[in-house]
């Protein structure tokens, strides 16, 4: 049969002595066969022939089988806000099993993104009152003011959904996680992240079973309005130490498995056409950059192989966390682009006891908590970053540092001491290549330069105390290469501050000098 022919091409030797046969058929809403439709165990992939059947041989190492959804469809079931594009398999290895998938027909040209990074619940400082009673509303109004217009919402988290050191001791593991993720108004994909592994298995495949059973693949793809997904498990998981009752030292590296590796050539071998843009979703970052105008470094271990994959594609957007604090890099002339985001949790939850609302919730570097936008019309994709509690075009802050002195030599560095050089400084989060920064002083333009240095109003709000915990803590003040500083004439006079985007959108700002420092600033 032809699907069976395409499944041998596809996954090369069908099957050992140990494996056994998965099958089904994958229909549209009104039970039409669709045909060519990718199903994968996670190790090898089959197209559903034209009768819309598909027979896989698997030994079932993962517990799944899962469709790549085509563009123009989706999924017919959710569990809860999570598309049901997996079916769990449960028999004995040998075993055959059947599993169905039906998707219905939906016109998908024009959809947004939300990127939500690092929410990181784990029933601890009042975080998930916090997420509840602030988090959720911006990010449903958010929705909401999409879905006025007809456009459909669905929404990637880039990991660490919950928090595995306090799974056990606080009793808030994946389950209650996603309790409070569904009251978000929209489809959900899932990235798996560090901190959502069992913190009482030792090894990275053994450890994200929990994720597997509930959460479905940790790598998998699907399509919408042109656009290729792949969502990855960048985290490989130790957790040396480990046993039941006993939580390892959860550490982790930067790498993708070679058995994913395989998948991903296999995966990215269906798309034909090199213009097809694709979106890799991952926890952490492929890139490190700190410098401005530096090149940016590998961080994922086997970055370079992973790269070599999308050589091919002419348009491809990498959305990454982890850091808990926004950053963007680029290679190979912008082909190949990487956002990564600051947390919707901010630096940690730990600090939202203090907040009445969520201007105080800060990442490291400065952003306030937030998420990415994207909206994506006919393939082509523009975004932006939404801080919570703010406007989508608030995109930067201004500091007038004559009026900025932080009295801690320790930690505060250059804001210990009284600056009287007139300076303008300016954090723009979702600064990346191809953006441009201005200031004018009563109409005439000042020099701006790029430069390196720590936000303070994270030090003022946060940092101080942070940095106490040594510069190993991931809540540590970071310097940062989205900041941009420029020298008025006088300590008095406005200056104006505009924000051109990569997509050529503006953002502007009226400086009233003296600006004052204070923790509720804008």
């Amino acid at each position: 049969m032809r699907h069976s022919l395409l499944g041998v091409f596809l996954c090369g030797v069908m099957g050992t002595a140990t494996a056994g046969i998965v099958s089904g058929i994958v229909t549209d809403d009104t039970g039409a066969p669709l045909s060519g439709v990718p199903v994968s165990d996670g190790i090898d992939i089959v197209l559903t022939g034209d009768d819309g059947r598909y027979s896989i041989t698997t030994e079932k190492e993962n517990g799944y089988v899962f469709v790549s959804v085509p563009s123009g469809y989706e999924p017919v079931k959710y569990h809860g806000n999570r598309p049901q594009f997996w079916h769990q398999l449960t028999s004995p290895t040998k075993h055959p099993e059947n599993a169905d998938f039906k998707l219905k027909s939906i016109n998908d040209s024009a959809f947004v993104l939300l990127a939500l990074a690092d929410i990181q619940l784990a029933r601890r400082y009042g975080d998930v009152r916090h997420f509840n009673k602030f988090l959720i509303p911006d990010i449903n109004e958010t929705i909401a003011s999409y879905k006025g217009k007809g456009i459909d919402v669905i929404a990637l988290t880039l990991g660490d959904e919950s928090f595995d050191k306090y799974w056990y001791k606080n009793g808030y593991a994946l389950p209650e996680s996603c309790a409070d993720m569904e009251k978000i108004d929209c489809p959900i994909y899932n990235v798996i992240g560090n901190h959502d592994h069992d913190p009482y298995i030792a090894g990275d495949h053994a450890a994200a079973r929990t994720w597997r059973r509930l959460m479905g693949p940790n790598y998998y793809s699907f399509n919408r309005g042109g656009v290729h997904f792949v969502i990855l498990d960048d985290v490989y998981y130790m957790n040396d130490g480990a046993y039941v009752g006993r939580v390892g030292r959860r550490n982790n590296e930067p790498y993708i498995t070679p058995e994913q590796m395989d998948w991903l050539r296999k995966d990215l071998s269906l798309i034909k056409d090199r213009a097809t843009p694709v979106v890799v979703a991952m926890h952490i970052p492929l890139f490190i950059r700190t410098l401005p105008g530096g090149k940016p470094q590998m961080r994922l271990k086997n970055g370079k192989e992973f790269v070599g994959m999308l050589a091919r594609f002419e348009n491809v957007r990498i959305l990454s966390g982890h850091t808990h604090r926004n950053q963007s890099a680029e290679i190979d002339g912008g082909r190949i682009k990487e956002t990564t985001y600051g947390a919707v949790c901010g630096a940690t939850w730990s600090w939202n006891d203090q907040c009445k609302g969520s201007n105080r919730s800060l990442c490291t570097n400065g952003a306030p908590a937030g998420y990415g936008v994207w909206e994506i019309n006919s393939g082509k994709m523009w975004g932006y970053y939404k801080s919570h509690g703010h406007a989508p075009d608030y995109q930067f802050r201004c500091y007038d540092l004559n009026e900025i002195l932080i009295p801690n030599k320790k930690y505060a560095e250059e804001y210990c001491n009284k600056n009287d050089r007139n300076e303008i400084l300016v954090n723009v989060w979702g600064y990346a290549p191809g953006w441009t920064v201005e200031m004018t002083e009563n109409g005439n333009p000042l020099d701006v330069e790029q430069v390196l240095c720590q936000d303070p109003l994270y030090i003022s709000i946060n940092g101080i105390r942070e940095a106490e915990s040594g510069p190993k803590s991931y809540k540590f003040p970071v310097k940062s290469a989205h900041m941009f500083k420029a020298v008025a004439s006088r300590s008095d006079s406005n200056v104006t501050v505009r924000v051109t985007d990569e997509f050529g959108n503006v953002y502007i700002q009226d400086m009233e000098r003296p600006k004052s420092f204070h923790p509720d600033m804008q």
